[in-house]
């Protein structure tokens, strides 16, 4: 990347917005990460926290979450992808504790307001 890229991402500390290769001699310690994420105060009232570690091994993570498709269809995947959906839901939810310790039954019970059934399937 080049310093320019650095500085629009914000190191502004690297002391040069040049169009050239940034050069790690030039002693500033850089990693860039990507988040994408979309979220409002009704759904998710806390913003997301990062924290500086030391630690610099390479992790990578994925979280792909996706909307419920709400259209009317009669085929046989229509009909599977709808029995499918209260699996998805509670593990979701059973996700969703796991990874902030809340409570599930209010995960659950939120849900189910929203209309995102758990009950039925497997």
């Amino acid at each position: 990347m080049t310093s320019k890229e650095l500085v629009e991402l914000g190191a502004r500390w690297i002391g040069s917005d040049e169009n050239r290769p940034y050069r790690l001699g030039q002693g500033a310690n850089a990693f860039v990460t990507r988040l994408h994420v979309r979220y409002d105060r009704a759904h998710f009232p806390e913003d997301l926290l990062f924290m500086e570690t030391q630690d610099r091994q390479n992790f990578q993570g994925r979280y792909i979450l996706r909307r419920v498709w709400r259209g009317n269809a009669s085929c046989e995947a229509a009909g599977q992808y709808r029995q499918s959906l209260p699996a998805r839901f509670r593990q979701e939810a059973n996700n969703l504790s796991r990874l902030t310790g809340w409570s599930p039954d209010e995960i659950k019970g939120r849900m189910e307001l929203t209309g995102q059934s758990l009950s039925g399937g497997k």
